[in-house]
C-alpha cells in the first residue's frame, strides 16, 4: 500500500535507535538520540501556546511507535488477506482485500477516523 510504504520508509530513514525528549529549562527542549546527541533542538518559544514538552516526548517517542505501528497495520492486512473467508460468501478475494487496503489508505489519509 503506497501510504503505508511511505510511513515506513520514512521510519526506516530517520535517526535510528530510541529517541528522548530532554528539558534543559523552559525555554530549551531537544530531542536526542540513544546516545544523547541532538536530533531536534528548539530554545526560545516561551510566546507558543502549545505545550512545549509533550510535544517533544511526542516526536521522541515516535521514533519507536510508528515502526511498531506499521508491523501491526502489515499484520492485521496479512491475517485479513488469509482469513476473510470472502469466497466463502460468494465474494472474490481479489475484490476483498482490495476493499481492505482501500480502507486503510483511507484511514492513513486522513479522510476516516477508522
Amino acid at each position: 500500500m503506497k501510504s503505508l510504504d511511505e510511513i515506513k520508509r520514512r521510519a526506516e530513514r530517520a535517526t535510528p535507535k530510541e529517541w528522548f525528549a530532554i528539558v534543559h529549562s523552559p525555554k530549551v527542549v531537544e530531542v536526542c538520540d540513544g546516545g544523547y546527541k541532538p536530533i531536534i533542538h528548539w530554545a526560545g518559544f516561551d510566546s507558543s501556546p502549545y505545550p512545549k514538552v509533550p510535544n517533544a516526548e511526542f516526536i521522541a517517542h515516535a521514533r519507536q511507535d510508528v515502526p511498531r505501528m506499521v508491523k501491526v497495520i502489515e499484520y492485521l492486512m496479512k491475517e485479513a488477506d488469509n482469513s476473510c473467508g470472502c469466497e466463502e460468501f460468494g465474494n472474490n478475494h481479489e475484490d476483498c482485500i482490495k476493499r481492505w487496503e482501500s480502507k486503510v489508505e483511507s484511514i492513513l489519509a486522513g479522510k476516516e477516523g477508522g
